[in-house]
C-alpha cells in the first residue's frame, strides 16, 4: 500500500474542538515501505517498492514522480481503479516533533499471484510488512520454495526474508517464526502485553525460526537484539539528534539501517546500531531529503 499525505506543522498537537493556524504545509508521499525506500535511495543503496495503488490521476502522478525522482523502482506496483487514494492528514508538533495522523485505506492489498510476477533471482533480500497475513505468508513460502531450489554449487545465493510486525492485528503473530529478521514495534509489542524491548525481543525470539534473530526498537530507549538459539538479549542506545523535528518515519528509517547493512554484509548487531544511528538522524530533520549525508558524516566520524 502507497499513499500520499498532507503534513501540516504547529506549534502544538490539536486539542479536540479547537482551530489552529499552521506554521508550514507540505505533501509528501508515505507508507511504511515506501518510507524505507526513500531512506534506501538516500543511502544510495538500490531498492524497489511492490504494493498496490490507486490508479487516480492526480495523486498517482504525484506519487510516481517522486519514485523517479529518487531513483526507487516501483514496475511491478499493482493499480486499482475506483478507489481512491489512500491518505493521511499528519500533524507535526513543533515543540517536540511528535504527530498525530488521521488515516484512511480502502484499497485492496497484494496477493501471492501479484508477488509470482517478481523474478526472485534479481533481488538480495525482501522485507515484508506484517499486513494480510494469510498472502503474506504464501508469499515468505514461495520465496523459502525459491531458495530451496537453488543450486548453490553454481554461485546461487538464498534470499534472507525480514518481516516487520509493527501492529497487533489478527494473525500478525503467525509471521514470527517466518522471517530470518523479525522486527517487532512497540505498538505491537505493549497491546500484546509485553512490558518492555526486552521481554519482548526474548519472548518473540521464542517463536522465531531456528536462527533467526528478532529486532525490538523502542524509540528514545534504543533497540534490542535476541537471537533464537541462545534467547541472549542485548540492548544498543538511541542516537537521538540536539534537537527533535520530525519523528514521522523514525520506525521506517530504522528499518532502512537495518537493512542497508545487513545488505552491506555486516553482522546483525553492527546493523541495529546503523539502524539506531539512521533512525536518530531522521528525527533530527524534516522528510527524509539530506539523510544520506548526515548518515555518510556520522559514519566517517565513527571511523576515525
Amino acid at each position: 500500500m502507497k499513499d500520499y499525505g498532507d503534513l501540516l506543522k504547529g506549534r502544538s498537537s490539536p486539542a479536540d474542538g479547537i482551530r489552529l493556524r499552521c506554521l508550514d504545509q507540505r505533501w509528501q508521499k508515505g507508507g511504511n515501505a515506501a518510507n524505507t525506500c526513500a531512506v534506501l535511495a538516500e543511502m544510495e543503496h538500490p531498492s524497489e517498492y511492490l504494493g498496490t495503488m490507486s490508479s487516480a490521476a492526480a495523486q498517482l502522478a504525484f506519487i510516481q514522480n517522486d519514485f523517479r525522482s529518487a531513483g526507487i523502482d516501483f514496475e511491478h506496483c499493482v493499480y486499482f481503479d475506483g478507489y481512491p487514494f489512500v491518505s493521511s492528514c499528519i500533524f507535526i508538533n513543533q515543540q517536540n516533533g511528535s504527530r498525530t495522523i488521521a488515516h484512511s485505506n480502502r484499497i485492496p492489498d497484494l496477493k501471492l499471484d501479484d508477488f509470482k510476477a517478481l523474478d526472485l533471482s534479481k533481488y538480495k533480500w525482501i522485507h515484508f510488512e506484517g499486513r494480510n497475513i494469510d498472502e503474506v505468508k504464501k508469499m515468505i513460502e514461495h520465496v523459502r520454495k525459491y531458495n530451496a531450489s537453488l543450486d548453490e554449487h553454481k554461485g546461487s545465493r538464498a534470499i534472507p526474508v525480514s518481516v516487520e510486525m509493527e501492529n497487533l492485528i489478527p494473525g500478525v503473530l503467525e509471521l514470527a517464526p517466518l522471517g530470518d529478521i523479525v522486527v517487532v514495534g512497540k505498538d505491537m509489542a505493549l497491546p500484546a502485553g509485553y512490558t518492555d524491548m526486552k521481554e519482548t525481543a526474548r519472548g518473540i525470539a521464542r517463536l522465531a525460526r531456528p536462527g533467526a534473530a528478532v529486532v525490538v526498537p523502542w524509540g528514545e530507549l534504543g533497540a534490542a537484539l535476541c537471537f533464537q538459539e541462545t534467547g541472549e538479549v542485548q540492548v544498543f542506545d538511541a542516537h537521538p539528534p540536539t534537537t527533535v523535528v520530525d519523528t514521522l518515519g523514525a520506525g521506517d528509517s530504522f528499518i532502512a539501517g537495518l537493512l542497508y547493512s545487513l545488505c552491506q554484509g555486516q553482522d546483525v548487531r553492527t546493523a541495529v546500531q546503523v539502524a539506531n544511528i539512521t533512525g536518530g538522524i531522521k528525527c533530527g530533520i524534516p522528510g527524509y531529503k539530506g539523510i544520506g549525508e548526515r548518515f555518510k558524516k556520522e559514519m566517517l566520524k565513527r571511523k576515525k
